[in-house]
């Protein structure tokens, strides 16, 4: 999973440690279908799994700086 996020990074997080919750997408059409929610806090899938910007930001294994353009 890759975020660009508001605070200027892109983040790389490996979501796997959700994996044994029961809504955890488990093919690449159900990870296609993902939305921010309403507030802009978190992903969400079809299959319902929530993931918030801060969990991602936990799990990230890479952080980037992203290029600013203006």
């Amino acid at each position: 999973m890759v975020v660009e996020a508001s605070d200027g990074f892109r983040y790389r997080a490996d979501l796997s440690p959700f994996s044994a919750v029961s809504c955890y997408p488990t093919n690449k059409g159900d990870w296609d279908q993902v939305a921010p929610d309403a507030y802009g806090l978190a992903l969400v899938w079809s299959s319902r799994l929530e993931v918030h910007v801060d969990q991602i930001m936990a799990l990230a294994s890479q952080r980037e700086a992203l290029e600013r353009t203006a």
